[in-house]
């Protein structure tokens, strides 16, 4: 996992989130899995908070959560005087503290871990699956899959 982003070093924050912008009102957004997207409206119209959890950088998925109407815990580019350092602020979200800020933002949110769902596709978030009472594996990767299928866990596949 990449952990700084040297060639950002310099650029403005505001140039980078029209950017994000851009990219997924063009590309990105005819591109997700229409099925993943009636699963989260449905989630939430039976009033279930769904919050997107990402080692992605957090303002290139922010136009995601917003158009989904999503929470989002996400990686975050460290900015001085609004310009990106190419460093991560409190490095990347991803394996353990992917997990550790999922967990806090249960527990913040009144919840328990085993009154959750987590959705993965992959085996580096098996920690939080194994945390909530309804991991769901979602286009797999390989040993994901197989982890899911051993401990009884369900298996989505989304299709185009």
């Amino acid at each position: 996992f990449q952990r700084e982003f040297p060639g950002l070093a310099g650029t403005e924050r505001t140039y980078l989130e029209e950017v994000a912008r851009i990219c997924f009102d063009r590309k990105l957004k005819d591109d997700l899995y229409r099925e993943a997207c009636d699963l989260i409206a449905s989630l939430k119209a039976q009033g279930r908070s769904v919050v997107l959890a990402t080692s992605s950088i957090d303002l290139i998925v922010q136009p995601l959560a917003e158009w989904l109407g999503t929470g989002l815990i996400a990686s975050s580019m460290e900015f001085e005087n609004g310009l990106s350092t190419g460093r991560f602020l409190d490095g990347p979200v991803f394996r353990d503290a992917k997990r550790i800020k999922v967990l806090e933002h249960i527990e913040r949110a009144g919840f328990t871990p085993q009154e959750c769902s987590f959705y993965s596709d992959s085996v580096h978030d098996l920690p939080l699956l194994e945390a909530v009472g309804q991991p769901v594996a979602t286009n797999p990767d390989g040993r994901l899959k197989r982890a899911a299928r051993s401990r009884g866990w369900q298996v989505r596949v989304f299709k185009r």
